[in-house]
């Protein structure tokens, strides 16, 4: 929990290199960079866990249109 409300931003990192290092001690660290396309965010489950969905009456609440999703994609392709 202090993590969560007290540390700041250069201690997280820290302490996530610590652990990191903890679990994989090599000395080369590397990266994923993914480009996820949610063609809505509109959902009917209300996980307690989620700040993406939106319920379909929301204002925020959004679903794409198939033009939107190439667009998005030809985007991401770029």
């Amino acid at each position: 929990m202090f993590l969560l409300e007290e540390a700041d931003l250069l201690r997280l990192g820290r302490l996530a290199g610590m652990a990191r290092a903890a679990l994989c001690p090599q000395p080369v660290v590397s990266y994923t960079s993914t480009f996820n396309i949610n063609y809505t965010n509109i959902c009917a489950c209300a996980c307690s866990f989620c700040a993406f969905y939106r319920p379909a009456n929301h204002p925020r609440a959004y679903l794409l249109s198939a033009a939107e999703v190439i667009t998005r994609i030809q985007k991401a392709l770029a």
